[in-house]
């Protein structure tokens, strides 16, 4: 259900899933209810409430979130927003809550921006999604981006720093970053960029990140840099060329990488990724690689068909998706996709095939 009227939006959701007992699910109801009030000019206010029942929880209790946030925008370039929730989930008492406040100045000569936010080990919405749990982040930016007017060729300078900085809630440092970044952007609308950063991670579990090479848990500091070229999209030949190198996890890391963009005519369109890594640590030494390139031939302005193909060397698997799309119909569309992948790893031609999939879908606009 949705209502608008006298400054109010007032939207309520609610959707009951059946039971499955060879999945241990049982039928439960999840349930939604946002309202907002548009303030001054360009600002609002709002509260949030939903009820998951029963619950995802020891003895499957109901599940309750609320919260009330703001988006303040006083002038166009200023923007203040922030929220607090809570959630009651029982048997998870204490440190339920989570809050953000976030302040954005964005003019053409100047920025500032900072960011913190709070999710407690306890707060748990039931209805709904949290991309990490239990941290504090706090990060900001700073930029001055003057337009030189004695510069031939040269449209904007870019001068930036940022700050990102991650706590677990408990209050131990879980990552922090430490970045710089020069940018030239010119009239053609290229851009050159280069940035440097100083990191520190703390891995709470080993991870690979090449064949051959597992970084195990512990503290790493490290100092990177890297280069990045970027060409128009006006250009027949487009994309982007980076170069990065620098200390990775007590040892090195060296990157470069490509991706572009021709068009042969105004239907077709080739887009190459090249991407090569190399890390070289205590912990062992190795190579991972992409290749791929996308292919896109308009049929007409309602109807394309796009191909993917990609290869990995980590896996030593190459994937193949191909999309057909056709709008048929003002807001209607038939889609038809095939995707398959396959092992490269043995001498065997053609590959090994690993998966296989074909997906029809379509959509109808009815209008009463």
């Amino acid at each position: 259900m949705l209502g608008r009227g006298a400054g109010f939006q007032v939207g309520a959701l609610h959707i009951r899933t059946d039971d499955k007992p060879e999945a241990s699910a049982v039928a439960t109801d999840f349930s939604v209810i946002r309202i907002n009030r548009d303030i001054l000019r360009r600002s609002r206010v709002g509260v949030i409430a939903t009820r998951r029942a029963p619950g995802a929880g020891a003895g499957l209790a109901d599940n309750y979130a609320y919260g009330a946030d703001a988006s303040i925008n006083p002038m166009t370039e200023l923007s203040i927003s922030g929220y607090w929730a809570g959630t009651q989930t029982p048997g998870r008492a204490g440190d339920a809550v989570s809050y953000r406040g976030r302040f954005d100045w964005n003019s053409d000569r100047t920025g500032l921006q900072a960011d913190h936010i709070y999710v407690g080990q306890n707060f748990n919405p039931e209805v709904g999604f949290m991309s990490r749990l239990s941290f504090r982040r706090t990060s900001g930016e700073a930029r001055y981006s003057p337009r030189p007017p004695n510069i031939p060729g040269v449209r904007k300078l870019f001068f930036e720093a940022g700050v990102d900085y991650y706590e677990h809630a408990t209050g131990y440092v879980e990552s922090r970053e430490v970045q710089g970044t020069f940018r030239l952007e010119f009239t053609t609308t290229d851009q050159i960029t280069v940035e440097v950063s100083d990191a520190f991670e703390r891995l709470v579990s080993p991870f690979t990140v090449a064949p051959g090479v597992t970084i195990p848990a512990g503290d790493y500091a490290f100092q990177q840099a890297r280069v990045f070229l970027m060409l128009s999209q006006s250009r027949p030949l487009s994309g982007s060329v980076s170069v990065q190198a620098g200390a990775f996890y007590g040892g090195t890391i060296r990157e470069v990488s490509w991706r572009g963009r021709v068009e042969f005519s105004s239907r077709l369109a080739l887009e190459p990724t090249i991407s090569f890594n190399h890390v070289d640590t205590p912990f062992g030494v190795g190579d991972t690689n992409l290749v791929g390139a996308r292919v896109t031939y308009t049929l007409s302005p309602k109807m394309f068909v796009g191909t993917l193909i990609q290869y990995q060397s980590a896996a030593d698997t190459v994937s193949t998706n191909v999309r057909f799309r056709w709008e048929y119909a003002p807001g209607s569309d038939l889609f038809v996709v095939y995707s398959d992948g396959r092992d490269t790893a043995g001498s065997r031609f053609p590959p090994t095939l690993l998966n296989r999939s074909v997906v029809v879908k379509a959509t109808r606009l009815l209008r009463f």
